[in-house]
């Protein structure tokens, strides 16, 4: 029986009954169980004629035949043009990054003009203390009576917004 059983897809004779199992044409590949499917639907009042076999035979083949180009499909290689586009775009953004960067240092406390080993001015904010000061710059608050030190004050000073304190370096 299963000798008489052709591939809707193909035309190949003599694969598994594919009205009664799931079954792969050994030839083309198709899955075949959409076909047990369609051939369930009822067919009232028609005559024992498959239109949607055609159709789904038709869906089925486009599928396997794009689904195999796209997925076999060679990656893009990028170009040496392609990547001199993104080398200017990148170059670009550098740029504008330095200018931005250049605007903002311009805004920045002023900086001791003898030697980075003096440190910068730093004006005193709302909230701040020698240790939030010291978490800010140096990444840990231990280093307070350092920051207070470096400034010829107590740890236990009182800090006033718009004070200038140098932070060393």
């Amino acid at each position: 029986m299963s000798d008489e059983i052709k591939c809707p897809v193909c035309g190949k004779v003599g694969i598994p009954d594919y009205h009664a199992e799931d079954t792969v044409c050994p030839q083309c590949g198709s899955d075949l169980s959409i076909f047990r499917v369609i051939d369930q639907i009822p067919q009232a009042g028609v005559k024992k004629r498959n239109v949607w076999m055609p159709i789904a035979a038709v869906a089925i083949l486009t599928t396997a035949v794009l689904g195999g180009v796209l997925l076999f499909q060679e990656p893009k290689v990028p170009t040496i043009e392609d990547q001199s586009s993104r080398i200017a775009c990148l170059q670009d953004s550098i740029n504008v990054l330095k200018s931005r960067l250049e605007e903002s240092t311009a805004t920045m406390p002023e900086t001791q003009s003898s030697s980075q080993s003096e440190g910068f001015k730093y004006v005193v904010r709302k909230g701040d203390s020698f240790w939030s000061i010291s978490k800010r710059f140096y990444h840990t608050g231990t280093r307070y009576e350092e920051v207070a030190a470096a400034n010829g004050l107590d740890s236990n000073s009182k800090l006033n917004v718009g004070d200038t304190i140098i932070i060393k370096q």
